[in-house]
């Protein structure tokens, strides 16, 4: 016997429903994938979605009998359309601003929002209570805000160094901390990002919470296993860390190279097996109850049919008229580049011991680029000054090693202080224009300055620059469909006893020095 129609439309509705879900959440995870390739922090991410949807998978098999909402009040129906109709905004910022933190997470909240009410029309407050740990658990994967992740960053950095500097003196060897740095007798342990204790924190965070999960262990419990883990984490860490400066002292540089990926791989796997011991130590002896398992009738929703088919529109729309939009006002790229680096550099004669600085093929991996070249100098009047230069090509890739190159983050880490941002400066050279950001930084009392500019390769009248990333120029750069071009970036730092005004001339004879633009024509 044929199928009739009403049951036909119980089995289509419930596969155009969670289709439409998995439209807008793909939607924010293709748009997550190039950080997690390029940030070693969040490199764990790629496994959260299929780990989210295997702890949904499981405990839909354990889900309680629905209880509907019987008269659904409209501000929910509000809410539901407030977050779809979100998506179409939030897509078409996405193209311009692909590296805008908090653009992920106002995502994320509107597509836990759209889930959430689905959850709740469909199954009551029992299953809200069901799948609220898979739906909190997606936000693992999303980057911390710049402002928050920045100190933390710091703080672990320094206190890393801290606890190895200490356990250094009580081993008899001599060192001292510079910022994040461990300065020994002969060599310099420098720590990075990935060796900051915050990437031990991040996988420990995500590896406690699915060993609770599949555990089945109480609310208490997974609180007491996620900060056993995170105690971990940092206590490896900063093992990790001694052990490596134990190594630089004995072998120098070459044995610190030879050990460091093996230390951080015995580090993760040691860490991944305490995790799992401790939850295994907290699994009560009597394994608690399963739920009631949801009768196979079917289940009248009150989820208006029309909105799984907004959902598939509104991502259909957002995704064409985003790729419309961009390609419109997609221009020729330009042959030369805006600006590049002097290969052949005359200096000045009063630039004394001008020559150019070798930078170790590590931190060129660190930043995702193969194309950085640095140059140092004195003055003949007491400066001491040098150049950095590094480019991406076009594409998202570029944004995860240019954000993880800035005077705040790499000059607190060897020690300086930074006594704050003053206001951009603008050099024009043959018509273009080149905005620097000015940080004033001091060690034992000798002031330093240090300019930083994100060049836009492709745009040189109206380039989109680092310095200016406020509301007001994201969504400028999104109507005026750019997308991220061929980047480069230029950090000039500038040492003496000097003021802003002295400095910024040396500033402006450096660059018409070591780089050159082609004139414009109009």
């Amino acid at each position: 016997m044929r199928p009739s129609l009403a049951s036909r439309s119980i089995r289509f509705e419930p596969l155009l429903t969670w289709g439409s879900l998995g439209l807008i959440w793909f939607s924010l995870w293709s748009s997550l994938w190039i950080d997690w390739q390029t940030n070693a922090l969040y490199a764990f991410g790629w496994s959260i979605p299929f780990l989210a949807l295997y702890f949904a998978v499981l405990r839909w098999r354990q889900r309680p009998l629905p209880e509907p909402l019987a008269e659904p009040r409209r501000c929910l129906y509000r809410i539901l359309w407030c977050a779809i109709l979100l998506l179409i905004p939030l897509r078409f910022l996405a193209e311009a601003n692909a590296e805008w933190r908090l653009l992920y997470w106002v995502r994320w909240a509107c597509c836990a929002t759209v889930t959430a009410g689905w959850l709740l029309l469909i199954g009551g407050k029992p299953w809200i209570r069901c799948f609220l740990f898979p739906l909190l658990f997606t936000a693992i994967s999303i980057p911390w805000p710049t402002g928050l992740e920045t100190p933390v960053l710091q703080t672990l950095m320094q206190g890393v160094a801290a606890i190895t500097i200490e356990a250094l003196f009580h081993l008899g060897i001599p060192a001292i901390r510079l910022g994040n740095l461990v300065q020994l007798a002969g060599d310099t342990v420098g720590l990075s990002e990935a060796c900051s204790g915050l990437r031990s924190i991040q996988s420990s965070l995500m590896l406690s919470l699915v060993f609770g999960e599949l555990s089945y262990l109480s609310r208490t419990r997974r609180i007491l296993l996620t900060f056993l883990a995170l105690a971990t984490a940092l206590l490896l860490n900063a093992a990790r860390t001694l052990f490596l400066s134990w190594l630089a002292h004995r072998g120098g540089a070459p044995l610190l190279n030879q050990w460091h990926d093996s230390a951080g791989t015995a580090e993760m796997i040691l860490c991944l097996i305490l995790i799992a011991l401790f939850a295994q130590g907290l699994h009560p002896r009597t394994a608690p109850s399963a739920p009631p398992a949801c009768a196979i009738t079917p289940v009248r929703s009150t989820v208006p049919p029309l909105f799984p088919i907004a959902v598939c529109l509104v991502w259909l729309f957002s995704e064409g008229i985003t790729q419309l939009w961009y390609h419109h006002h997609r221009t020729t790229r330009p042959s030369e580049p805006a600006w590049s680096i002097n290969p052949a550099p005359k200096a000045p004669t009063h630039w004394l011991h001008f020559h150019p600085i070798e930078i170790p093929e590590t931190t060129k991996a660190q930043l995702r680029t193969n194309d950085a070249v640095a140059y140092a100098w004195q003055t003949t009047d007491g400066l001491s000054a040098n150049l950095t230069w590094a480019t991406w090509p076009e594409g998202r890739s570029s944004i995860g090693g240019v954000n993880a190159h800035r005077p705040d983050v790499c000059m607190t880490a060897a020690g300086h202080h930074c006594d704050g941002e003053t206001a951009s400066v603008t050099i024009s050279i043959h018509g273009r224009r080149l905005s620097f950001r000015h940080y004033l930084f001091d060690r034992e009392t000798r002031p330093l300055h240090s300019y930083f500019s994100l060049v836009d390769l492709d745009h040189p009248i109206a380039p989109r620059l680092e310095a200016d990333l406020t509301f007001p120029s994201r969504f400028q750069a999104a109507l005026q469909g750019q997308r991220n071009p061929r980047q480069a970036i230029v950090e000039v730092t500038i040492g003496g006893t000097i003021d802003k005004d002295r400095a910024t001339a040396h500033l402006e004879e450096t660059v018409k020095t070591l780089l050159r633009t082609p004139p414009l024509n109009f």
